[in-house]
């Protein structure tokens, strides 16, 4: 099997494996309220994906404009 196959196998092990949690993560995100007009909304969004980066091991900040 050459790296193309063994790289796309295991791709799709993940996506089986991890696949649930993910569209659960991705959901749990998009349920957030994020009014652009309302600053603490967008404030909270911006926090929980730093949470999301830092828990894959991403350092994020976020920074006031």
């Amino acid at each position: 099997m050459d790296t193309q196959h063994r790289a796309v196998d295991a791709a799709e092990r993940h996506c089986r494996t991890a696949g649930p949690a993910i569209i659960s993560e991705f959901a749990a995100l998009l349920a957030l309220p994020n009014v652009s007009a309302d600053l603490p909304d967008v404030e909270r969004v911006a926090a929980h994906i730093v949470t999301m980066l830092d828990q894959r091991g991403v350092t994020a900040r976020t920074e006031q404009i």
